[in-house]
């Protein structure tokens, strides 16, 4: 039969390996979602001069993150300068790219 001593020891173990092992979840919980990402169902659109094309995207809002904190913008690898661009909760059309 254990002693008291033995008892006490093992339980300590026993809650030490627990917390830890809580501890480990929390941590990889809170930096899980750190590096946030969107997405896009279409990543060639295509569109013809004077036409309207959809440039769709996806966020991820599961980490709490403000949408006024998000900034998306869409760009052409061959074309100067931005195609569209989303900051501070609305689009900015403000750059020399999107003056008429």
């Amino acid at each position: 039969m254990a002693s008291l001593g033995q008892i006490i020891f093992y339980t300590m173990i026993i809650l030490i390996v627990i917390f830890a092992a809580f501890i480990i979840l929390i941590l990889a919980l809170a930096f899980s979602g750190a590096g946030s990402r969107v997405q896009s169902t279409n990543t060639s659109p295509i569109g013809n001069l004077s036409d309207d094309v959809l440039l769709s995207c996806y966020l991820n809002t599961n980490n709490h993150q403000a949408v006024n904190d998000i900034s998306v913008t869409w760009k052409k690898a061959n074309l100067a300068g931005l195609v569209y661009k989303y900051q501070n909760g609305a689009p900015d059309l403000t750059g020399p790219e999107f003056t008429v």
